[in-house]
């Protein structure tokens, strides 16, 4: 694996990634951004340099070890950004993965029920169709579907067929327990599954070279989490398997490749900008310019556009500071207030979970707030009001007011209100703010 390149400690940013992400295969298989949870607060992290740029991998990293520090407070549901933007987008195919679910539960209880000529074929649409979407479906899914169609081989009497899908599933599963099947077919299927896993001791091994185009970007290889492009992954059992790169700001991309023996194949991706990206990478932008601020209109259309009810902004120093300082600040995207501002020193020996981590408990520590989501608007009907009588109607009252302005004639003067406080300066920071050190 290469390592990535932050100056003077160029091994840091794939220690503390592989920290964050040492439970990367859960990541990968969660359900694709389901929306927000009851009880709960979704948040959007937004990593921002205090001056200048910073590469991919930097930006990865530290984002990467926020949300991780985020989600250890239980009111919090920490969102990924990209996923709600391909899901407003249209892009996260939710017809076709549920459907695929159906199938695998018709094609389960086909089995179950003694019809494996029937199971088979609906099993099989679903595996495929679970394996086209793979980039937003469950991968635990997936190879749940390709047992049970190793199961359904074993029912028909086709073990041959049963040990060579089993083998695949273990190429790139190789902790998959069988599960799902009746007791009875459960007999049936164990000897075969294990003379597949005697036999990968044997399987040919290869590897794969792992590019995208831009660089940078987070590398898993079924499900694991291997580093940032351009990376490798070596001694691979022969058989398919599924390659996930993630970048912030991109769609997250899956592709399938097999690897047949001794030598190493290349894996290369282009990656697409998330739709509505840059929208929103231009309003995190300006709320950064003013970080710090009462309020923040900005904030509020963040929260408008990724469904989220806090944003969390990093504010973080150069990669080269000997002793550098992190800002954090957290905001109500309903109201665009600013709920707390905080900040943490850290020196080059300071680990960076630890810091990151401190920032977080910092924001949130003794914060109160509903933990609820807001009850949905239901439109309804409104009742028929009781009739008015004529002297409180609107057409007499303003025939009184009319009559009444033309006897008196007198001038009236009108004031526009302003949104802004005129006693703020511009730049300032108005209301009230909590500073935790």
């Amino acid at each position: 694996m290469k390592a990535c390149n932050w100056p003077g400690r160029p091994w840091i940013l794939i220690a503390a990634t592989t920290v964050v992400l040492s439970a990367g295969r859960a990541d990968l298989d969660a359900a694709p951004d389901a929306g927000k949870q009851v009880g709960t607060i979704s948040v959007g992290v937004f990593v921002v340099p205090a001056r200048g740029k910073m590469s991919q991998a930097r930006q990865a990293t530290l984002l990467l070890t926020m949300e991780a520090a985020l989600q250890g407070d239980q009111r919090l549901v920490v969102v990924d950004k990209d996923l709600r933007l391909a899901r407003r987008s249209g892009a996260v195919p939710v017809r076709a993965i549920v459907r695929a679910r159906a199938l695998l539960d018709r094609g389960t209880a086909d089995l179950s029920a003694g019809r494996a000529d029937a199971a088979l074929p609906a099993l099989r649409r679903g595996a495929a169709t679970l394996a086209k979407s793979l980039a937003y479906a469950s991968k635990k899914d997936l190879a749940r579907a390709q047992f049970l169609i190793g199961a359904t081989h074993v029912a028909l009497g086709q073990n041959d067929r049963a040990r060579r899908v089993f083998v695949g599933i273990l190429a790139w599963r190789p902790e998959f327990v069988p599960a799902d099947v009746s007791r009875d077919l459960s007999r049936q299927v164990g000897p075969v599954w294990n003379k597949a896993k005697a036999s990968m001791a044997r399987q040919k091994r290869g590897s794969l070279e792992l590019v995208t185009e831009p660089a940078g970007a987070l590398a898993y290889v079924d499900g694991n989490f291997l580093g940032f492009t351009p990376t490798s992954a070596e001694d691979l059992p022969a058989g398919t398997h599924y390659v996930t790169f993630r970048l912030n700001g991109f769609a997250r991309t899956v592709i399938a490749k097999a690897v047949s023996g001794p030598g190493t194949e290349t894996v290369k991706a282009t990656l697409e900008r998330s739709a509505g990206v840059d929208q929103v990478d231009a309003l995190s932008r300006k709320v950064a310019i003013k970080l710090g601020r009462a309020t923040s209109r900005d904030a509020v259309e963040l929260g408008r556009i990724l469904s989220i009810d806090h944003a969390v902004f990093v504010q973080v120093p150069e990669a080269r500071a000997a002793r550098a300082v992190y800002y954090g600040a957290l905001y109500d995207t309903q109201t665009g207030k600013l709920l707390r501002m905080v900040k943490t020193r850290a020196g080059r020996d300071d680990m960076l979970e630890d810091v990151l981590g401190d920032l977080a408990r910092s924001l949130y520590a003794n914060l109160e707030f509903t933990a609820e989501p807001a009850s949905p608007v239901i439109s309804k009907k409104p009742a028929r009001p009781a009739e008015k009588p004529f002297y409180k109607r609107w057409w007499f009252l303003t025939g009184v007011g009319v009559v009444a302005a033309a006897a008196l004639a007198i001038p009236i003067a009108v004031v526009s209100a302003s949104d802004s406080d005129s006693s703020c300066s511009d730049g300032a920071v108005c209301g009230e703010v909590v500073w935790s050190f």
